[in-house]
């Protein structure tokens, strides 16, 4: 892999498109289904009735199938209801005011919740502290050992505004987040993320909100973070504010202008489109 220049690193916007969760109800099964859309699936963390797995792509953007214990997510649910996010108003506790907002609301198949990585969280904090865009002030910290006997660390913090991604800081010095087997070619040809569709209650907030934390100018409806539109459509019905669709580029001109089959997604949609 070349490594970029300084000049380019300087000029890249310090945030970047990183994953987009689903949450699934029965992992295997979901693993079979995207296999069976022609995607390259990598098991991640696997425990009984829980775990992970990762699609990823040339551009080192990833699919998560994210498979909770009906346990927790019915939990989360309650937690809406009898008035513990009112408990949840600061520090680390923001974070969890976040995650119960996004997964109480959750049914299997959604777009659940989506991340954008950032060389640089604390400066992130801040300027979004500084311009009144709503985040929890102390990052989580990550870490899991890895197949080779490395470790992994990462940090991460999240926006309250159901509308606006978390973040995610890999820290220096550790192994990676996730495996470099991502890039594994699949049998669809999909290769890179093209565009994003967000939905939201408040399109014109969203899109402050978004410029503020990746320091870009948004347009109209749009705002474009390392070659890639994330556009923003009024969705006032929609519970949990978020990604409403994935487009990606393929290399396999017989998928390309596909919507996939929803009946396999759970009812996330992902298009594929030419790359051309």
């Amino acid at each position: 892999m070349s490594q970029k220049s300084p000049s380019v690193e300087a000029s890249e916007p310090v945030v970047a498109p990183d994953h987009f969760c689903i949450v699934v109800d029965d992992l295997q099964k979901a693993i079979q289904d995207y296999e069976a859309l022609g995607f390259t699936v990598l098991p991640g963390v696997q425990k009984k009735n829980s775990g992970n797995a990762l699609i990823g792509l040339a551009d080192g953007v990833y699919i998560e199938l994210a498979q909770v214990p009906r346990t927790i997510m019915r939990l989360l649910r309650m937690s809406r209801h009898i008035g513990l996010l009112s408990l949840l108003l600061s520090g680390k506790r923001a974070m969890m005011k976040r995650i119960v907002l996004h997964w109480g609301n959750a049914e299997a198949g959604q777009w659940i919740d989506w991340c954008l990585s950032t060389r640089a969280l604390e400066d992130s904090i801040a300027t979004a502290q500084a311009q009144a865009v709503p985040i929890a002030p102390l990052p989580f910290t990550f870490q899991r050992p890895t197949a080779d006997g490395g470790m992994a660390k990462w940090r991460m913090t999240g926006t309250i505004d159901t509308g606006l991604p978390f973040l995610i800081e890999d820290v220096p010095g550790y192994a990676p987040r996730v495996p470099l087997t991502l890039e594994h070619p699949h049998k669809n040809g999909a290769s890179q993320l093209l565009r994003v569709v967000v939905g939201s209650s408040d399109p014109k907030e969203t899109l402050a909100g978004l410029s503020v934390i990746c320091g870009i100018a948004a347009d109209n409806d749009r705002i474009t973070i390392r070659g890639v539109d994330f556009i923003v459509e009024h969705a006032p019905d929609k519970a949990m504010a978020g990604p409403l669709e994935l487009v990606l580029s393929t290399t396999d001109e017989s998928h390309a202008g596909q919507l996939l089959d929803t009946r396999l997604t759970g009812g996330a949609k992902i298009r594929l489109e030419s790359q051309i």
